[in-house]
């Protein structure tokens, strides 16, 4: 696939709502006192991906590696989704 800027911006605003999205559940989480280890390593990674979305530019991507960082924000969201039941 040929990632062109917009593909890329595009890639930036879905990891970034699926950032929120594990924010919100983190915190509903620890209003019930329940576990968050797991939501917060995904939140970690999401985190890493918008880091290196956001200043690629300067780190000079190739289109694999776009590729691999748009299929692990569509894991931890699957992931994400298939605890809620969706």
């Amino acid at each position: 696939m040929d990632w062109t800027s917009t593909k890329i911006a595009d890639l930036l605003l879905v990891a970034k709502d699926v950032g929120v999205q594990l924010t919100d559940s983190i915190c509903r989480k620890m209003d019930l006192g329940q576990d968050t280890s797991k939501d917060v390593d995904m939140l970690f990674l999401i985190c890493n991906i918008v880091f290196s979305l956001e200043y690629g530019s300067s780190l000079t991507h190739d289109d694999i590696d776009y590729s691999y960082l748009a299929e692990m924000v569509e894991r931890i969201n699957r992931q994400r989704n298939k605890y809620r039941g969706l």
